[in-house]
């Protein structure tokens, strides 16, 4: 399997699956209802370890089964999400910076 780099999902495209690695984080992609009926009804599109530490294993992403075409998007924002909050910046902050990055991803590839 080939490491792929958030710098390399944000360069081109590629088919995001259950179990791959980008930066060495983890990609599940989980039955966002189950998510939400069992464990964080705030549960949208994705979330990461750092914000969610209770319900998730370290080093790992959650994608939304239901957003398929949208996941290389998600994704994006979660790691760069994540590593803002590995860094030390609040959630809130954070968010507005990766919510940045996957505007700018988004509308290169429409």
């Amino acid at each position: 399997m080939a490491k792929i780099s958030l710098k390399d999902l944000v360069k081109k495209k590629y088919r995001i699956y259950d179990g791959m690695k980008v930066d060495g984080l983890l990609v599940r992609i989980v039955d966002g209802k189950k998510v939400r009926d069992t464990k964080n009804i705030d549960f949208t599109e994705g979330d990461n370890d750092l914000h969610s530490p209770k319900i998730m294993p370290k080093n790992t992403i959650w994608l939304d089964d239901t957003n398929k075409p949208e996941h290389q998007a998600i994704l994006i924002h979660e790691i760069v999400e994540r590593n803002h909050e590995a860094k030390g910046m609040l959630y809130d902050k954070a968010h507005v910076e990766a919510n940045k990055v996957e505007k700018k991803f988004r509308s290169k590839s429409m």
